[in-house]
């Protein structure tokens, strides 16, 4: 047993079984999570607290057969011989299949209704092309050093870019001849972009944080505390300040124009009140976090209670809202086995069923007085659509690729960049127009009105303008942001009142608690508790007698049907902000078209999140895309989310891991370089993260180590800097492996100080001894060198009390295993840039015309040190004698002398001095 105690004196208590792994964790409120395992060790249950098992089942290879859900639903899987998953068997019986060639490359994903996209490689193993369920191809083009310059998308549009001597991305140039350039520092951070007459600048602190970020229309600032956590965020002076707990848990949040909301949290750190404009939420949870209770407290008591009620598998089942004894608002769902919405039933708008294909899309809702359509392509575009009110873009649709010109009655155009310019439909015609960035500037209406738009530095819209007739401003919307969050606007017009509107948020995550609007100055204000659907979107507003003051019934993808009540807010899917004057959708980074389903700009991040840049997501009741770059799914409501997600996740398209580089600028290498090596990290990730069920964040858990690094591979003393391309080389072919993210950071290795380590070391003299055992011909000792920067520090030996960490040092000792037994398989040495005119090292070898050699290869006793090296620093224990019997059957005097002076030096031996590090020679 194990525990650890918060700053706040909550105590989590973890549970291990013989081997290791946790069998139940208790959080400090006493709920217990449970987990058994097979007989090898493999994970074959979770139970959460309130009793919901998922079970899961391995082969003889570890990889995953079968997962059954706390409801009965069953996932299959399916494997090539090397572990790759490349079938997937939903519970509805929808297959889904990824086909592999040469190098373990993915050329081809076929969805539950037979469509296929498919991949292209050139002779380096960089994707070159995408093909989409409707034949159109995307391309991408390389230059001699490897990196993307083009790419032309579906349509024709072609995008470029260029590089400066250190390959970092300097210059953008979209479909339209616009370009983007960036100017960096010495440290490669970005100080300055332009684009047309358009420049923003940018300012980093000490620990590269951003504090400044400028342009033409805003000066944005951050403050930090000693902790690195936004205290104040700032755009032309009208600041959002926060305050934090001992935890880290914001406590409180204060607007421009000075809104006050304070949080409170259990011992789990979920949020227990929420107090804002002198009303208070309230919320309660069942033993597995989901939101069960809700209750909004005013002047008046207790005004309104929200009850929520969950499935087995964790999704949102029932929502009632009660005043007093009258129920205000019930809703009921339904699933199918995948877990994509079937049925609601609504007490206001009535009972509803939604038609749900085989790829997940929706292709019919019913109800009473109700009747929604939609047919897709092979591709998913939605090729014909209807919904109740007669809409002008209902009907059928018309493509040019995946530009989309008809919807209905209503036409579009485009520019070359694929951004919509034009809108019409009966004669009346909306204009926009674009910046580089892809930000819409401005729209002239049908009525000849213009509106504009301003960004801040990071591409927030700061406020939207209605101009005159003489272009002043007649009418203006100022917005204050709390990260990515819409915190709060301020309207007004000339000579008018101005009048302020506040929205508080559940903590981490999209979804929104209430909204306040007052007149600055005057002292009133107009309060509502918001009430959310499934995946977050407002459904009702309930003022603070708790009485229904407003809601809204939308089509499938977003469109506004009816609506009811005296008050409204302008707050769409998560992440979206209804603009009266165009219809659109502000989404971020982009702008949603409610009425055809799509974006009316592309994807800033091209294919990374979806193979259709312009779509909005494949089933609007199961994923969402708060920031316009792709589709994520809502979150549960636990925490404080509150009305909507769910623990089950509906069965996507793309039911395994995306190929790294397929849809993202094509960076896959696959095996090009050795197994064990720095350049096959992306495989080696995908392996740890499929075997231990756990993602590796680069920034967060695990860093890949080079067990040598590239200025001691490099470092021969002669004057001159290394050609690009051999010293890429030789870096991708470093062994390496993936250490957990701490211990990386403290390792003597680890950055350039001259300040002692608790090794002895500082990061010149480590360097120094590395290289002399690898000029001494020696990869054995470089390696074991490298785990004894490990062995010194504090917390490296045993089984970490908090499973999290103990997890992903299970995962850095695996991956260190394997690394030893790879490049010893591979029977290659170390590479190496020989000092001038050294002999090649005997058993080693020379390496094409690089200039560089390798030293003799890893030994099956030089593998059987590096093991037990590792074992020795996480233990703290000496092998034992009979380990070492394996290989030195009679050890020499030498033998024994050569371990005791630098092979092995445990950490129960006294530590080295400072100033004195080991000495190979």
């Amino acid at each position: 047993m194990a525990t650890v105690t918060d700053a706040l004196g909550g105590v989590t208590r973890f549970e291990a079984n013989a081997a290791g792994p946790p069998v139940a964790i208790t959080e400090p409120d006493g709920a217990v999570t449970r987990y058994s395992y097979d007989s090898l060790g493999r994970l074959a249950s979770v139970t959460d607290p309130t009793g919901a098992t998922t079970r899961t089942v391995h082969n003889a290879a570890g990889d995953l057969v079968e997962q059954v859900d706390p409801d009965g639903a069953v996932h299959r899987f399916g494997s090539t011989a090397v572990g790759h998953t490349d079938e997937r068997t939903d519970p509805r019986g929808g297959v889904s299949r990824i086909s592999y060639a040469q190098f373990d490359l993915p050329v081809s994903e076929q969805r539950p209704d037979g469509g296929v996209l498919r991949y292209g490689y050139d002779t380096e193993l960089r994707l070159t092309s995408v093909t989409n369920e409707a034949g159109l191809v995307w391309r991408y083009e390389y230059d001699p050093a490897g990196r993307l310059v083009r790419e032309v998308d579906y349509n024709g549009r072609s995008l470029h870019y260029a590089y400066d001597a250190a390959g970092r991305l300097i210059l953008r140039g979209n479909g339209a001849g616009q370009t983007i350039a960036l100017e960096r520092d010495a440290l490669g951070r970005v100080v300055r972009r332009r684009s047309g007459d358009e420049v923003a600048e940018f300012a980093y602190d000490a620990a590269d944080r951003v504090v400044l970020a400028r342009n033409a229309h805003s000066e944005l600032r951050f403050a930090y505390d000693a902790l690195g956590r936004v205290v104040s965020e700032s755009v032309n002076g009208r600041a959002v300040l926060s305050a934090y707990d001992a935890l880290g848990r914001r406590t409180h949040r204060r607007t421009p124009t000075g809104a006050e909301a304070v949080f409170a949290y259990d011992t789990r750190g979920r949020a227990t009140s929420l107090a804002t404009g002198g009303r208070t939420l309230q919320f309660g949870y069942d033993a597995a976090g989901h939101e069960t209770a809700r209750r909004l407290v005013t002047r008046y008591g207790v005004a309104a209670e929200l009850h929520q009620a969950w499935t087995p598998a964790g999704q949102l089942a029932v929502q009632t809202v009660r005043r007093g004894e009258a129920t205000v608002q019930r809703r009921e769902y339904g699933y199918l086995p995948d877990g994509y919405l079937a049925t609601v039933t609504d007490l206001i708008s009535g009972p509803r069923s939604l038609e749900v294909g085989p790829a997940g899309r929706v292709v019919a809702v019913r109800g009473a007085r109700w009747q929604e359509s939609y047919g897709y392509d092979p591709a998913g575009a939605i090729t014909t659509a209807d919904w109740p009110g007669a809409p002008e873009a209902s009907g059928p649709r018309s493509y040019r690729g995946t530009l989309l010109t008809a919807a209905g009655a209503t036409r579009y155009t485009h520019d070359a960049e694929g951004r919509v310019v034009s809108r019409e439909r009966g004669g009346r015609r909306w204009e926009y127009h674009w910046s580089a960035e892809n930000r819409l500037t401005a729209v002239r209406t049908p009525e000849g009105v213009v509106w504009q738009y301003r960004y801040d530095a990071v591409g927030r819209r700061i406020a939207k303008q209605r101009l005159d007739a003489t272009g002043a401003v007649a009418e203006q919307v100022e917005f204050s942001w709390d990260g990515t969050l819409l915190a709060e606007q301020v309207h007004g017009v000339p000579g008018g009142p101005l009048v302020a509107t506040v929205w508080d948020w559940a903590p981490d995550a999209e979804r929104p608690l209430a909204q306040t609007e007052r007149v600055l100055g005057d002292g009133t204000d107009r309060f509502h508790a918001v009430l959310t659907d499934l995946v977050g979107s407002p459904a009702e507003l309930l003022d603070e007698t708790g009485a229904l003051a407003g809601h809204q019934h939308t089509a499938l993808w977003g469109a506004l049907v009816s609506a009811g009540g005296h008050a409204g807010t302008p707050l769409r899917f998560p992440g979206q902000y209804h603009d009266a004057e165009t219809g659109l959708h502000y989404n971020l980074h982009r702008y949603y078209d409610p009425e055809t389903g799509r974006f009316v700009s592309h994807d800033p991040l091209g294919l990374a999140p979806d193979p259709d840049s312009l779509a909005y997501v494949g089933n609007p009741t199961a994923s969402i895309d708060p920031l316009g770059l792709g589709k994520v799914t809502p979150c549960a409501a636990s925490g404080s989310g509150g009305g909507g997600g769910g623990g089950k996740k509906p069965n996507h398209f793309h039911p395994y891991s995306k190929p790294n580089g397929a849809p993202n600028k094509g960076k896959r290498r696959a095996h090009k370089y050795p197994e064990g090596s720095y350049g096959d990290k992306d495989f080696e990730r995908k392996r740890l993260e499929d075997k231990f069920g756990s993602k590796i964040d680069g920034n967060k858990t695990h860093q890949s180590e080079h067990t040598a690094g590239f200025d001691v591979l490099n470092d021969n003393g002669a004057p001159g800097k290394v050609p690009r391309k051999e010293g890429r080389d030789l870096e991708n072919n470093a062994w390496a492996y993936y250490e957990e993210h701490g211990a990386h950071r403290n390792h003597p290795g680890t950055g350039t100080s001259h300040a002692t380590h608790d090794s002895g070391w500082n990061a010149p003299t480590y360097r120094r001894d590395q290289r002399a055992a690898i000029e001494n011909n020696d990869p054995n000792t470089a390696v074991q060198l490298n785990q004894l920067g490990y062995a010194h520090q504090p917390g490296f030996q045993g089984n970490h009390a908090d499973p999290v960490i103990r997890n992903r040092m299970d995962m850095a000792d695996d991956s260190y295993h394997r690394m030893v037994d790879d490049v010893h398989a591979g029977g290659e040495g170390m590479r190496y840039n020989p000092r001038p005119g050294a002999a090649v090292p005997d058993g080693g070898a020379t390496v094409g015309n690089t200039g560089h050699v390798t030293t003799r290869p890893l030994s099956d006793a030089d593998a059987f040190e590096l093991h037990e090296a590792r074992n020795a620093a996480r233990t703290g224990n000496w092998p034992g004698d009979d380990a070492w019997q394996r290989y030195y059957p009679d050890p020499t005097p030498e033998d024994w002398a050569r371990l005791e002076r630098g092979d092995f030096d445990p950490p129960q031996l006294p530590p080295i001095k400072p100033g004195s590090p080991m000495n190979l020679d």
